[in-house]
């Protein structure tokens, strides 16, 4: 009789050890499936985020910029069209509050660009227009908004008279306006004076022609 008790716990024994060993195959079969299925199926590649965007010029003219990729090319030829890097294709036109959001750092980061100013003169002479005199306070008021500003002063002519006498009538409108900007409060340090004469006109025009546009000085400020 005991000899058939112990023989129960045995065979007992011996069924709970291949029925262990069949859940523990069974779950790494699982397991193993699990795995198998995650390798043949990978993720899809994240759609690029980092994208291209066409801006205006400061003077509002617009280019075109063409952006190549892996998946085709595309040309951007309006304001503030984007398209992401591979050359997917989208043209979106973004506003402008995202584009802030998306470039502020980038923005801030950017030195201003230069300023112009063109100043006109009576003919013959080195006596600015009324207008331009007038004009004079705003040049100052916006090379104060900056620090570490570099002041260009280049006096310009008509082509009547002599190119001599034009070359020193321009260096003399510069000095002018220089000396204008100077007792309005400008340091003088960051100056650059020269005289153009009457090789850069403004306005192309025959020889000997009064043309007013060109009897100026053009102030540039960076």
């Amino acid at each position: 009789m005991a000899r058939t008790i112990a023989g129960m716990a045995h065979d007992a024994t011996r069924r709970g050890r291949n029925s262990a060993s069949g859940l523990h195959a069974w779950a790494c079969a699982i397991g193993l499936a699990l795995v198998a299925g995650c390798a043949s199926v990978p993720p899809p590649a994240p759609k690029p985020s980092s994208y291209v965007m066409l801006v205006a010029s400061p003077d509002g003219t617009t280019g075109a910029i063409s952006v190549t990729g892996p998946r085709g090319t595309t040309l951007l030829d309006q304001p503030r069209q984007r398209t992401l890097l591979d050359g997917s294709g989208e043209r979106p036109a973004i506003s402008e509050e995202q584009v802030d959001a998306d470039f502020a750092a980038a923005r801030s980061a950017q030195p201003p660009l230069p300023l112009r100013f063109i100043l006109y003169f009576e003919t013959g002479t080195t006596r600015l227009t009324a207008e331009s005199e007038r004009q004079l306070s705003e040049v100052v008021e916006r090379v104060r908004e900056r620090s570490g500003t570099d002041l260009s002063i280049i006096g310009h002519t008509d082509s009547v008279g002599q190119q001599v006498f034009n070359e020193r009538l321009g260096l003399q409108r510069a000095q002018i306006v220089g000396t204008l900007l100077s007792a309005r409060g400008l340091a003088t340090a960051g100056m650059n004076v020269l005289s153009a004469g009457e090789r850069d006109p403004l306005i192309k025009v025959p020889d000997e022609t009064d043309e007013p546009r060109n009897r100026r000085v053009e102030v540039y400020v960076r």
